[in-house]
């Protein structure tokens, strides 16, 4: 699984200027909400998150006596911990979209912009 760290890396956009890069990229994440798979996968990993700080909060408050700091600052770890992963989910249900968009573009020029 590649992850991708910038716009630039991504083989489909690389050729592109960096206006054009974001807009290619904005457009396709915009069209990556439309499917029910991007909001399975985002309330699936909202579900573990809070399920992995409801257990923790259990710790903390056997181990500090519930301080209510303690809670908000592991609250705000965890949601730094899930973050690249939220990317990496965007990411993969993004990259597609472009790539389906670039592959309809290149049947177009093969067939001299002629839909069989």
């Amino acid at each position: 699984m590649k992850i991708y760290w910038s716009l630039k890396s991504i083989p489909e956009l690389k050729s592109f200027p960096e206006k054009e890069r974001k807009r290619i990229w904005k457009e396709s994440y915009s069209k990556s909400f439309k499917q029910r798979k991007t909001w399975v996968a985002i309330i699936l990993s909202w579900l573990v998150l809070a399920f992995v700080y409801i257990i923790l909060s259990y710790f903390i408050a056997e181990y500090f006596f519930w301080n209510l700091w303690i809670s908000w600052i592991s609250w705000l770890v965890l949601c730094g911990i899930w973050a690249p992963f939220y990317t990496i989910i965007i990411q993969r249900l993004t990259i597609p979209i472009i790539r389906e968009k670039f592959n309809k573009k290149s049947e177009d020029k093969d067939n001299f912009g002629v839909k069989n």
